[in-house]
């Protein structure tokens, strides 16, 4: 009647030691991806109090409509997510250059300048997310990066339903 497994009438004559040996592992590749966030979003936010070029700061301006250190955070960690920051950096120079009046060429070089040299410096500092390096995009058919899909998740709860459901049928 309910879907909710709180209760199973089978009778298990051994430990699941397969189900227990994969949760376990997700419980560790969450708590890495987690230590992990903390240490990205920290140094991402003291790069992003710091001093910038005024060439970054007026793409921040045109892009978000403030300089500060929460639109500084927005755009490079968005850059820093990205499957493909060339792309991303270069279609947001395209929009920030259509200005009436000025050449497009000159601004979207400009900004792509701005936007290229600043995330350089950041992403020096700041080491790359560790969710980026796991998850499985489907352009791109690769068997190791759909494994470790599977076993990354998004939040402790998201964790925890999965692993709950998991273990409530693997192990019957």
């Amino acid at each position: 009647m309910f879907f909710f497994p709180f209760r199973a009438d089978i009778n298990l004559y051994k430990i699941p030691l397969l189900t227990v040996i994969i949760s376990l592992l997700c419980i560790a590749i969450y708590y890495a991806q987690y230590r992990n966030e903390i240490d990205v979003y920290g140094k991402a936010a003291k790069f992003c109090e710091r001093p910038h070029t005024a060439a970054f700061e007026r793409t921040l301006l045109k892009l978000s409509g403030t300089a500060d250190t929460d639109s500084c955070l927005d755009t490079l960690l968005r850059i820093h997510v990205s499957q493909n920051r060339k792309v991303l950096i270069t279609n947001l120079a395209n929009r920030l250059g259509d200005t009436p009046g000025v050449a497009h060429a000159d601004l979207r070089s400009y900004y792509a300048d701005a936007l290229n040299e600043t995330y350089a410096e950041f992403s020096r500092s700041v080491p790359a997310l560790l969710t980026t390096r796991l998850w499985y995009s489907p352009a791109s058919w690769s068997i190791d990066r759909m494994l470790t899909a599977t076993l990354a998740h998004g939040s402790w709860w998201h964790l925890i339903g999965n692993l709950f459901f998991f273990f409530a049928f693997a192990a019957t």
